[in-house]
């Protein structure tokens, strides 16, 4: 019996991790690129979360005020007279509303504030005179990446318009993507420069910093 010479089977092994090595790398540089944007969006949001408290902002600058003819539907409720002005009017970005969004106004006027992913549409209306009144805001560039980072990602809130649905699966996906990028990244270095002082520092900072963080938590 026979068998393939030793340095025959040593070139095979190092084709192979070689090859290993080279898909990795196009693994991680593909997804990388592919959920660029997207994180940038989430990173750049997120900071803004942290350093600008407006997620209950309704906008600051009114961009349009609108009085125009509206018929409520008879016997319905004053939910339902809301987001019959949401459709007929076509508040398309607007998130649908409940009970605890209606309010009245000191004259008894229905009052409703429909949030959108960049501003917000003020709703009054004036029954007795079939009016409505629709004040639309725009939030500034901070006040719409803090309302995009806790809107795009929650896709299943209901009463998403079509397209910022579309945006906040894409960005769940992305993150889901990371679960790709993380083993990726550690088997380039585990594939590449494993004995790397400087990596193993880092790795074992970064993991202690959480643990330690975890702990206080």
């Amino acid at each position: 019996m026979t068998y393939p010479p030793r340095s025959s089977s040593i070139a095979v092994g190092i084709l192979s991790l070689r090859q290993l090595r080279r898909w990795v790398r196009k693994l991680h540089l593909y997804v990388g690129l592919l959920t660029f944007s997207s994180l940038l969006l989430l990173g750049a949001s997120g900071m803004a979360a942290f350093l600008h408290h407006t997620q209950n902002s309704n906008g600051n600058s009114v961009v349009r005020d609108r009085l125009m003819q509206f018929e409520a539907d008879v016997g319905t409720s004053d939910v339902a007279i809301a987001n019959q002005v949401r459709r007929e009017f076509e508040l398309s970005l607007a998130l649908k509303i409940g009970k605890g969004d209606i309010s009245h106004d000191g004259d008894g006027n229905l009052t409703a504030t429909f949030s959108t992913i960049n501003g917000s549409h003020k709703v009054t209306v004036f029954r007795e005179q079939s009016q409505v009144r629709i004040v639309e805001r725009r939030l500034g560039l901070a006040g719409f990446l803090v309302r995009a980072h806790s809107v795009l990602l929650r896709p299943s809130s209901p009463g998403l318009d079509w397209r910022v649905l579309v945006l906040s699966i894409y960005m769940a996906t992305t993150l889901m993507l990371l679960g790709i990028l993380v083993p990726t990244g550690l088997a380039i270095w585990l594939l590449t420069r494993p004995r790397h002082k400087r990596a193993r520092l880092v790795v074992a900072a970064s993991s202690g910093l959480f643990i330690a963080l975890w702990m206080m938590i």
